[in-house]
């Protein structure tokens, strides 16, 4: 194979579809050093038969089209309907073997040439066509857990408005709120509890906004995404407000 390297060779079972007769092949894999694809040859009947991919399974599929196309059928586990592979693997020879309904698993990864005790032949349409079929339902199904939002969540985004409300509900009631404090006041102690106690949990409140924020954003939950923007602005601003309050002498 020239100019390809890390060549591989896999003995994989072929049989002649419509009959029982049952050969083996040596199929070699490497990748083109120029281009990084993949590419696959193995000899049948003196024919070459190659492949090339970006992707190790679309070689593999090419390969295996081909060989159908000449009336063969291939024994391996990439030549089963439910193979397909996932982005972790796109770049070597593993698989998941898909089940509809349900989510790929670890234990579902499997080599694509390991032997398989199959008797039908799939093509790349028909692969395809399965795994389109199996991610619109996966999708389908994130997108309804995406749509419940956990419990943490729930207390992160929304603790933060929840406490912004209190504030502003106390400041409603108390619009003397002043923090030009006389240090001879003997209740200065008593405020500047009060004052750091407030700034600590708003502050505590804006962090937890941004996680709940950035938890929403990753789960794709819309809703509780634009809460989570709503609740980390209005924990900004009585943040901002007591700072000018602490640094400027008060806010009128």
């Amino acid at each position: 194979m020239d100019n390809i390297g890390f060549v591989k060779t896999h003995t994989v079972s072929i049989v002649e579809i419509g009959t029982d007769n049952e050969t083996k092949i040596d199929i070699r894999s490497g990748e083109d050093m120029s281009s990084g694809a993949t590419v696959i040859r193995g000899t049948h009947k003196g024919q070459e038969i190659t492949a090339v991919g970006d992707t190790y399974f679309k070689a593999f599929q090419q390969f295996r089209d081909k060989l159908l196309e000449a009336g063969y059928g291939m024994k391996c586990n990439g030549a089963r309907l439910n193979a397909a592979p996932l982005s972790k693997f796109e770049s070597g020879p593993k698989v998941y073997l898909l089940e509809q309904g349900k989510p790929a698993g670890k234990d579902s990864a499997v080599n694509i040439w390991d032997g398989a005790d199959i008797d039908e032949f799939p093509d790349s349409g028909k692969q395809n066509r399965f795994y389109n079929k199996w991610a619109d339902a996966q999708k389908a199904v994130g997108e309804k857990q995406a749509r419940k939002a956990p419990l943490v969540l729930k207390i992160l985004v929304l603790a933060p408005l929840i406490i912004s409300f209190v504030w502003k509900v106390a400041l409603l009631f108390d619009s003397n709120w002043d923090y030009r404090w006389n240090l001879a006041d003997l209740h200065v102690f008593i405020k500047l509890l009060i004052f750091y106690g407030v700034c600590f949990t708003i502050t505590a409140g804006l962090a937890m906004s941004i996680i709940g924020t950035v938890m929403a954003c990753k789960r794709n939950n819309t809703p509780f995404s634009v809460l989570g923007f709503i609740s980390t602005f209005d924990s900004v601003i009585p943040i901002i407000y007591f700072f000018l309050a602490a640094f400027f002498g008060g806010v009128p």
